[in-house]
Order: C-alpha cells, then structure tokens, then sequence
C-alpha cells in the first residue's frame, strides 16, 4: 500500500511539473480544476463538413477529440481542467488542416472553423471537362493547317542539303593533309613525356604511401570518436526514459478515446472521397474521346512534319560536316605547334618528377613517425575505455534498482554521484582526442 502511494505521489509532480514548464507564468500555480464543455462548427464555402476529426491537446497530450455530425457540429467535454493553454486540430482528407493555437478554455464557447477544399467537387470537375474538350477542339484544326507548310520546307532543306556536301568534301582534303603534319611532330614530343611520366608515377606512390598511413590514424580515431558518442547518447536516452516511465500511465485512457474517434471518422471521409471519385472517372472518359480525335489529326501532321525535320536533320548534317573539316584543318596546324611545345615540357617535367620524388619520401618517414606517436596515446585509451566499461556496470545495476521504486532518494545521490565520475572521464577523453587532432594537423 505504502509502495502504491509513493508511485502516485511522484506521477503527479512529473505532471505537474511537465503542465507547468509549458505554461505561461499566470497559469503555473493554477490548482483547480473543472469539467469543461465546447462546441465546435466546421464549415466550407457555407456548406457543412461531416466527419471531420477534430482534436484537443495540452503540453503535447490529447485531453479531449471528437468527430463532426452531418451538421458540421460536435460537442467535447473535458472532465478535468486547470486553464492551460491548449491547440485544437481539425482534420479531414478532403480538406486542408485548420488548427487553432494558445487557447484557454472555457465551458459553452463556440468555436467556429472554415475550412478549404482539397480537391475538387461534382461541379468544378464537370466545368473543368468542358473547357478542356473545346481547347482539344481548336488545336485538332490548328494542326491539320500546319500540315501543308511542312511539305513545301522539306523540299527547299533538300537542295541545301546537296550544296553543303559539296563543300564538306573540299574541306576534308585540307585536314588530312594538315593531320598528316601534326602527327610527325607529335611522335618526338611523346617520347620524353613518357620518360617524365614514369619518374612522376614513382613520386605520387610513394606520397600516397605516406598520406594512407596518415589516413588509416584519422579513420581509427574518428572511429572511436564516433563510438564513445553513441554510446553517452545511450546513456542521455536512458537517462529521459526512466524519467518518462512514470509520466505516461495516466494518459492512455484520453489517447484511446481520441483514436476510436479518429477511425470512426476516417471511415465517414472514405464515403465521401468515393463521391469525387466517380465524377472524376466520367470526367475523364469524355476526355478520352476528344483525345482520340485529336491524336487522329496529329499522326497526320507528324507525318508531314516528319518528312520537313528529316530532310532539316540531314542538311544539317552536311553543314556539321563541312565545318568539322574546317576546323579540324586548323586544328591539326595547331598541334604541330604544339606537339614542339610538348617536347620542351617534357624535359622540364622529368626535372620536377625527380624532385617530387625526393618530397614523397620525406612524406612516408614523417607519417610512420606518426603512427608510433599514436601508439603511444592508444594505451591511454585502453585505459579510459576500462574505466568507462566499470562505470557502465554500476549503472545498469542502479537502472535495475530505479525499476523496483525502492529507496528512490538513495539511489538518486548515487545518481547523482555516478553522473560526476561519467562528466571526469569525458573531461579526461576529451583531452586525449585534443592530442590527436594537434598530432595529426602536425604532420598533415
């Protein structure tokens, strides 16, 4: 009986001090409460709203909810009340969401609430077909005017076409002649290019040696970084767990309530939705028909108009193909000049390999110095971690005690105590990734 009432006792200082910490500061000492009874009056465009879900909340937790008659009305009665300041939410899935915010209720207020359409009705879907069949209409004709004009283009694209080829053709004796050139150059300049190649290939090996070396002591690091994060991140949750278990036992019964409703008016919505529905699907048959004849005037068009793009396509073609020649010509010229240019780079590259060479050793021998310093602070972390795992022992021994509700001040300084020896150790973590990091951007 004793245990009973001390369970009873802290459950309500949790909601208490949860109502208070939500509330403005006029309403935190408010200690009575009544029985509280609003209405409400859901309407769109001057018509009613029927099975609209309509839900009242308080620090998060629904303290009342109720479902739209075919009036548009409903009526919620709240047993218990102590004026803290509430949201209301009206739903419905053919409507957009109203919701009503900070309000302090009062028994016998009428709430009245207008809500939006979001879909269509019956009338606005039929209007709409309408529209859409007199535009097929006009765009039928407009296309089977185009079709003549289409016939009389491909005809004047065919003899472009013949005059381009023409000259696609002088010019691809001039390129070839122009690459014939380039290509003697460019042999010499390729040769000791490859030589610099090689000595540069040598280099970046051995820099990449030393930079994966570098990289595998990040990794590691963050790894475990990442792991001791989590794992007080369990500990916090853990922590609001076992202050939440003792909070939620008295709200189930509203929360139930509060769902029934919801289905009951969920299933009045779906008849509704079947409604619209049907009036969309007609709509969209006589749609089709008008479709149809109108896809029947395009295939005839597009026939036509094919035979204007295909005979545009390939003049287009010729005109590329001159133009590529006459580019490629001077592009062939200008890598003869290149292809001299190369030859001196290469030479001047071989010297700069030679020197990355030299750079990338030095890389290789300052990253394994690196990892031997890393060994080093590993074994302070072997030490933390077996400190860290003692404490996580002693605390789900403790959970285990908070479960059974004895002794509950004792174990909240012990709590409090356990919480000081995680806080030190983090202190003592934190300085030890510091190091790291310095050590890294040292030699990075």
């Amino acid at each position: 009986m004793k245990k009973t009432l001390f369970i009873l006792g802290l459950l309500a200082s949790i909601c208490q001090s949860s109502l208070a910490n939500g509330l403005p500061s006029h309403n935190r000492h408010a200690e009575s409460r009544e029985a509280v009874s609003i209405s409400f009056s859901v309407m769109c465009n001057g018509s009613p709203v029927a099975a609209a879900y309509i839900n009242v909340t308080a620090v998060g937790i629904t303290i009342g909810a109720a479902s739209t008659d075919n009036t548009g009305k409903a009526v919620i009665n709240i047993p218990s009340y102590a004026g803290q300041l509430s949201e209301v939410t009206i739903t419905h899935s053919m409507y957009h969401t109203e919701k009503m915010k900070d309000l302090v209720l009062t028994s016998g207020k009428v709430f009245d609430v207008t809500m939006k359409n979001r879909s269509e009705t019956v009338a606005e879907i039929t209007s709409e077909t309408e529209n859409k069949l007199a535009k097929l209409e006009d765009k039928t004709q407009r296309i089977n005017e185009n079709t003549a004009e289409y016939k009389t283009e491909a005809e004047r694209l065919a003899q472009e076409k013949a005059e381009a080829a023409k000259e696609a053709e002088r010019l691809r004796v001039e390129r070839e002649q122009a690459e014939k050139i380039a290509n003697e150059k460019t042999v010499s300049a390729e040769t000791k290019q490859a030589e610099a190649d090689k000595q540069r290939a040598e280099a970046e090996k051995q820099r990449q040696e030393a930079q994966k070396l570098r990289d595998e002591e990040a990794t590691r690091i963050a790894a475990e970084a990442q792991k001791r994060e989590q794992e007080a991140q369990q500990r916090k949750q853990a922590e609001e767990e076992r202050a939440k278990a003792l909070e939620n036992a008295t709200l189930q019964d509203a929360q139930k309530e509060a769902k029934e409703v919801k289905e009951s008016s969920k299933s009045e919505q779906e008849e509704q939705k079947k409604q619209v529905e049907e009036a969309q699907r007609k709509a969209k048959e006589q749609e089709e028909q008008a479709k149809q004849q109108k896809e029947e005037a395009e295939k005839n068009a597009e026939a036509a108009k094919n035979q204007a793009k295909n005979e545009k396509e390939e003049l287009k073609k010729e005109e590329e193909r001159a133009e590529a020649e006459k580019e490629a010509t001077k592009e062939a010229e200008k890598k003869a000049k290149e292809a001299e240019e190369k030859e001196k780079e290469a030479e001047k590259a071989a010297k700069e390999a030679a020197k990355a060479a030299e750079v990338a050793e030095k890389e290789k021998a300052a990253a394994e110095a690196l990892k031997a310093k890393m060994a080093e602070l590993d074994e302070q972390q072997a030490g933390i971690d077996k400190e860290r795992g003692k404490l996580k022992k002693t605390q789900d021994d403790l959970d285990k005690k908070i479960k059974k509700g004895k002794n509950v001040e004792k174990l909240k300084a012990e709590q409090v105590k356990l919480d000081e020896k995680n806080k030190k150790l983090d202190e003592k973590q934190s300085k030890l990734d510091e190091k790291r990091k310095k050590l890294l951007k040292k030699t990075s």
